[in-house]
Order: C-alpha cells, then structure tokens, then sequence
C-alpha cells in the first residue's frame, strides 16, 4: 500500500511510523509550513516521501492508495471529499471536523466513492476493549447495561485547543474517544443530557473551552452510561478510565490494555452465598500499541476488501453525540434527543 500523509503534527508523526511498520510505504507528504513535512519525510523515509504544502498537488502529483488525514478539527477544507472522488481509501484523525452536518457529507461522500475508511478511534484495539467486544458479540458477556467512563488531565495544550472556535473544547477534541468506547459497547444513543463549565481557567483569557463536564446518555436498547471529562486533574497525564457493566459480568478499565473482569454469569449475590463460591475474576495486562494496531488493521481491511470497525460513518455519529452533549450543556442540562 502507499500512503500519503495529510499533516505533520504529532498524530501524522505517529500514524507514518505505524504504517511504515505494519508494511506501507510511505510516499507523500503534505504540511504547512513545507519544512515540518521534509522533517517527517526525512525521519521516516530518509527523504523518499515526496512533499508538499498544497493538498491539491499532492492529489494530482502523487500516485498513492491511502490518504492519512491528520489535521486539527477546524483545518479541513474539503480534501476528505475530493480524495474519496479521486478512490482514496482514508484514515482520518477524530474529531472529524467540528460541523455535524459537514461531517455527515463527509461520511456519505466517502460511501458513495465506496473507499475504505477508518477514523482515528485507536482505544477500540487495546487488547482488554477488544477481549470485552468478542465476550458481548458472542453472547458470553450478556447484554451491556450500564458504562461508566472519564477522562482526565492537565495541561494548557495549543492556543488553537484552548480555543472553542478551533478544537470545539475538551469532549469534542479529547474525550470524544471515551464517548466512541460507549458507543462501541451499548450501540447507538437516542438522548444525551449534560452540564459543563470552565471552573480552573477563567484567569487565562485564550481558555474558552469546558475544563469540566458530566453527561448522562440513553442508548436504543436501553443501556445507559455516565461520562466525565476534566482538565483541573492530575498534571502530567492523560488517563482514560471505564467501567462496563453486563448482564453476566462487570469489566473495570483502567486503560483500554489493562483491565479487570468479574465473570458471574448472571447470578446474583444469594446464589454465590449459599454456593459457597465466587465469581471467576480475570485479569488482563495487555502491551498493545494501539496505533500501531488501528493502522494495521485498516490496512489489512484494505488488503482483504473488508469494512473498517470505524468508519467516517461512526465519526460522524459520535460527533453528533458529543455536539449534542455540549447543546445540552448550553441549555442547562436539558435532554437533547437523537
């Protein structure tokens, strides 16, 4: 496969990496300014990859497969729609622009191009989140119920992150992929009903996105989940913590590598008394790279002709969610249906 890179951040640094270990070649690089894209060429490929800093001339100059959309939420100017005409299958970095319905024209585009797509939702390949998913696809785990997730930090980020113009703010940019993981257990969400505020940065004047924010979301089959995000906590790391809770076993999360399972197969408290037993309690501590794993399974999707776990389709649905999230939050709380 040759892939071309749109954006040589630190997400276009990590996906060029990953898929020039997983067997691509990377063959093209477009950023502004020209010279962050030479550096990742130069560092990846020893200067092999062709670069630009037009989109449009690397489309009509470079003959690639792959397009890697790395850009911030507020950069795109189109070029997912026009690489989808051109037959480029494409991995594009959440969010998938800050614009619902645009991310939606984005989605069905891409469908009707019929390329393959993939959104940067690399939590889905830890190796306990996909453990879980095998256990709830085959039944084994019993219908999800209830998922309990947040996502924490501490950091001042990009001028262009603190600002709710450019990034859309902290669910939008950050823990939308918390939201993704609910999705990707309870299916689809028919309400949302959240509260948000900036409670630790008001003295900084550029800071106008949520630093704090709680939502209570209703899924199509009943199942519910309690999300939180916030920026006031622990400097130094960004952590992601969830916990899923099915009819025949709970899984608590500390990352999506590492989690614990209780297995107790739907019998109550009573019956493991009078049993005189206890739940099978199974630990995993998984090592995966979770880009290197998303990287290579979209390009093994590409190989084998298969669907992508997570399509321009499931980007745009949980931007949706986590637009409405923030709708809700703006009107104090008030349920935002689906």
């Amino acid at each position: 496969m040759r892939v071309a890179v749109l954006g040589a951040g630190f997400m276009g640094q990590s996906h060029a990496k990953a898929v020039t270990k997983a067997g691509a070649e990377l063959v093209a690089v477009c950023s502004k300014p020209l010279d962050t894209a030479t550096k990742l060429s130069q560092d990846i490929t020893g200067g092999k990859a062709q670069c630009f800093d037009d989109f449009d001339a690397m489309l009509a100059g470079v003959d690639f497969d792959v397009l890697y959309v790395c850009l911030p939420p507020t950069a795109h100017k189109g070029e997912i729609a026009k690489a989808a005409k051109a037959k480029k299958h494409l991995f594009v970095e959440k969010p998938l622009g800050l614009d619902v319905t645009k991310a939606m024209a984005m989605a069905v585009a891409a469908k009707k191009a019929r390329v393959v797509t993939q959104m940067g939702y690399h939590m889905r390949y830890g190796s306990a989140v996909q453990q879980l998913k095998a256990m709830i696809e085959s039944g084994e785990a019993g219908k999800p119920t209830l998922f309990h997730g947040s996502f924490q930090c501490n950091a001042l980020h990009k001028l262009w992150w603190q600002d709710v113009k450019q990034s859309g703010g902290q669910l939008v940019e950050q823990a939308i992929h918390v939201y993704d993981l609910a999705m990707y257990f309870l299916g689809k969400p028919t309400a949302v009903s959240a509260l948000a505020g900036n409670l630790c940065h008001k003295k900084i004047k550029t800071y106008t996105v949520e630093d704090t924010s709680a939502s209570l979301i209703r899924f199509a089959g009943g199942a519910m989940a309690s999300i939180t995000a916030s920026n006031c906590a622990i400097p130094m790391q960004w952590r992601s913590a969830f916990t899923v809770v099915c009819e025949k076993l709970t899984a608590e999360f500390a990352d999506p590598n590492t989690a614990i399972f209780t297995i107790h197969g739907g019998k109550p408290s009573e019956e493991w008394w009078t049993s005189g037993k206890k739940p099978e309690v199974k630990e995993i501590k998984g090592d995966v790279d979770m880009y290197l794993a998303e990287d290579t399974a979209f390009l093994a999707a590409l190989a084998g002709g298969k669907k992508s776990t997570a399509n321009l389709q499931h980007g745009a649905d949980s931007l949706q969610l986590v637009t409405a999230a923030m709708k809700s939050a703006k009107a104090g709380g008030k349920q935002i249906k689906l």
